[in-house]
């Protein structure tokens, strides 16, 4: 996180009014299945229309699991699950699959044939960033919920690693217009109780995966944004928005900087923040940066780290991130000051941008768009897209 010292004002950005939204399930065996497995999507589809989400769509060129009909076919059966393929044969088709399907909206889990078959999360992560490429070639403001995908038996060292850079390639590939959400189907998942061969979902799992993908869509898609076709658009008003977003408006982030080792550090915890101003440090207060998300009223928990050999914080809200650093970086120390943070956008949210510097290994955090172009157009630091969204202060 060593940076010069900087710090701007920023504005917040809104979201829009949404439409009848055509889903397009795509993926392999995990999203296909076989003629006794019904696999997410049928929990999916019941628990979209149990949250009045009667507008979705299922599309795609396939209606069949492998080797036969799914063994409950009372759901909308539509999809684009191709049970063995990696994510380079999928983008063989998947030109003419999305042309005919028109989807609005991807729910990609692809990869786990790819790392099985000896091939490296890199190539993985290039052809995973072609087939968003191909979606919006046809729609350009295409939703994609990308998946961390489930653990396998086998080479999960691999498919950890996937997952990581599937947060950064996420961030990297956001758009205002299309937004590239990461939809963590890892943490948690466990092979024992979620699967029956270590690989694929059991019914147990099945229902995992379709609560995460229905909690980051009714996370977006709301009844604020989202109505039917047939009826006039109409938005919340202010004082709704308002209420609204007072209500999961959690405490103030702040941040300090060490002018001598050029390392931020951000807080919302209230003793930490009377104690860095109380008390002698080499820390000096610099700004009420955000607002964090009321725990009791949704987002995630964002984890701080502390490198012990730079002494510098990192961030993150993945929990697949923390695992892997909890895991496997020994120099990383987790830190009891954490918050709450929503890792896709909510209106009346903004992002918080995150930086690497590779030769020094640090990162560097910033809600504020003046000082992100700073960065990227000053220092050396790499962007690697938005690590969270909170309020603005």
């Amino acid at each position: 996180m060593g940076t010069p010292h900087i710090f701007f004002d920023m504005d917040i950005n809104s979201s829009e009014i949404l439409t009848e939204i055509r889903i397009m399930p795509l993926g392999d065996s995990i999203t296909q299945g076989d003629n006794e497995r019904n696999t997410y999507r049928r929990p999916l589809w019941q628990k979209l229309q149990e949250a009045d989400f009667n507008t979705v769509d299922f599309v795609g060129s396939q209606t069949e699991n492998s080797n036969g009909p799914n063994p409950n076919p009372d759901f909308d059966l539509d999809h684009e699950g191709h049970s063995g393929f990696r994510t380079d044969e999928i983008l063989l088709q998947l030109d003419d699959w999305v042309d005919s399907a028109q989807p609005d909206v991807a729910l990609i889990h692809l990869g786990t044939n790819d790392i099985l078959q000896g091939q490296s999360a890199d190539s993985t992560i290039d052809e995973l960033s072609q087939v968003i490429d191909t979606f919006r070639a046809n729609n350009p403001n295409i939703t994609i919920f990308l998946a961390q995908i489930i653990p396998t038996i086998n080479n999960n060292d691999e498919l950890q690693v996937l997952n990581e850079q599937i947060s950064v390639l996420a961030a990297e590939k956001d758009q205002e217009n299309s937004p590239v959400i990461v939809v963590d189907q890892f943490s948690g998942f466990n092979l024992s109780d979620d699967t029956y061969d270590s690989i694929h979902p059991n019914s147990n799992g099945e229902n995992k995966i379709a609560d995460r993908w229905l909690a980051s869509f009714s996370e977006l898609f709301t009844e604020s944004n989202l109505v039917d076709s047939d009826l006039e658009k109409t938005s919340s008003s202010d004082e709704d928005f308002l209420f609204n977003e007072e209500v999961q408006r959690g405490d103030t982030v702040y941040r300090f900087f060490n002018p001598t080792s050029g390392v931020h550090l951000y807080t919302a915890n209230p003793s930490e923040y009377n104690s860095l101003i109380d008390e002698p440090t080499n820390f000096t207060f610099e700004a009420e940066s955000y607002v964090s998300v009321d725990p009791l009223s949704g987002g995630r928990e964002v984890s701080r780290f502390r490198n012990t050999a730079t002494d510098a914080y990192f961030y993150t809200i993945s929990q697949a991130e923390k695992d892997f650093i909890t895991n496997n970086l020994d120099n990383y120390v987790l830190e009891d000051s954490e918050f709450n943070a929503f890792d896709t956008e909510v209106e009346g949210t903004i992002p918080i941008y995150r930086f690497y510097e590779p030769t020094i290994g640090t990162h560097f955090f910033t809600e504020n768009i003046d000082e992100k172009m700073f960065v990227e157009n000053n220092l050396s630091y790499d962007f690697e897209g938005i690590a969270y969204y909170a309020y603005s202060t």
